[in-house]
This record gives structure tokens, sequence and C-alpha cells, in this order.
């Protein structure tokens, strides 16, 4: 899997903002969750302060979108904070 990959979101804020979404959307997966805040602990680059909030969001509601040719794929997740 990706998140055994060391150092991938190092140098990308993207990836970073991304992965600390993983990580409080993965509840069922607490080893992941886990690796995944300790791999963003030592990035020096700052995240968005609103990610910190991410742990009192609740999802209530997922869509996918799949593309006739299976070229693409795309799934919006609504959140409450």
């Amino acid at each position: 899997m990706w998140a055994d990959t060391p150092q991938l979101s190092r140098h990308r804020v993207e990836t970073s903002a991304m992965l600390a979404v993983i990580a409080e959307l993965a509840a069922d997966d607490d080893v992941l969750a886990a690796r995944i805040r300790r791999e963003l602990a030592e990035q020096r680059e700052r995240l968005p302060e609103w990610l910190d909030g991410l742990r009192d969001a609740e999802v209530y509601a997922a869509q996918e979108m799949v593309h006739v040719l299976g070229d693409g794929d795309n799934i919006h997740v609504a959140v409450t904070a």
C-alpha cells in the first residue's frame, strides 16, 4: 500500500493535506492513522489550520462518480464539522 512508502508526503503540501484527511477518515484502521500522523508530525511545512478540525467532522453522505470508459473516478464525501 502507498502508506508503506516512507517520505511519500514530504515536500508536497497537497499530499500532506490529503493524508491528514485520510488519517481522520480511517477510524477503523488505527495502525494506518497512526503511521500517517507520525509521518505528518515529522514534516516542517505547516498545513492549513482547518485540517485540525477534522477530528470533529462526521461523514453524512458519499457519492461515487465513475467514468463510462473507466478511466477516471471521483468520490465525493460530505461532512459536517
